[in-house]
Formats: C-alpha cells, structure tokens, sequence
C-alpha cells in the first residue's frame, strides 16, 4: 500500500466516527464500552482493517473497515455480510442494551443506524487533501 493511502486510512482508523461497515459500531463508543468496563475481547480490541477478498493484497478496492466482532465471525469469508450481522445483532440483543443504546446498529450491512445523520463511518476512503 502507498504510504499516502496507509496514511489515510490510518487517520479513518483513529477517527472517533468511523464505524463498522458490517454492524456500524462507531469506535466512540466501543471506546466508552470498554472505559465503563466491558471486557469481551472483540470490544478491547482496535477496529481491523479487513481484506474483503481473504489472502487478497490490502489496496484500496480490496480492504474496508470492521470491528473485531465483525472481523473475526466473518473469517476467511465464511460467512457473508448478511449473516455477520445477523449473529451481531443476535448478541449484542442478548446483551439486554435498550433499543435506544443500540441506536447505531446496521439493519443491513453497510446500513442504517445513523448513517442516515452524515458521511462520516461510511466505508469509502475518504477524499484527499
């Protein structure tokens, strides 16, 4: 990868807003889940930058990016998008959150949430300066 793109999508990493392209999490409040001290593993962790074609080389139409949640039940493409978020969205249900905590969960991959509020946490790159 380039060193200007891996600059930008450093800088789309370290965003507060960006979000999961599957579930939409946004990373502020993966963040706040951790400081009020949820532990699971996928929540400690960074958003990934996930390679849509697996073993594929990490250029700009092959990398996107997602929670570890997402990340790590989608695999080696084991599963689709659709189905990534159904198994999200079944968990993070059970966590017995209010409908209004989970304000930011996709109802499709790549959509719902707030996504309707802005651009930001879309899964494009964001322009250059």
């Amino acid at each position: 990868m380039e060193s200007e793109v891996a600059r930008r999508w450093a800088e789309r990493l370290a965003d507060p807003y960006t979000r999961c392209v599957i579930c939409g999490l946004p990373e502020r409040f993966r963040k706040t889940l951790v400081a009020e001290g949820w532990t699971h593993l996928c929540l400690t962790q960074r958003f990934h930058l996930d390679r849509i074609v697996p073993g594929g080389s990490y250029t700009e139409d092959n990398i996107r990016i997602c929670c570890a949640f997402c990340n790590r039940i989608r695999g080696a493409a084991q599963f689709t998008d659709a189905e990534v978020l159904f198994k999200i969205t079944k968990w993070w249900e059970g966590q017995r959150l209010t409908a209004s905590e989970l304000f930011w969960l996709n109802t499709t991959p790549g959509r719902g949430g707030l996504e309707k509020l802005g651009t930001r946490g879309h899964d494009a790159l964001p322009p250059s300066s």
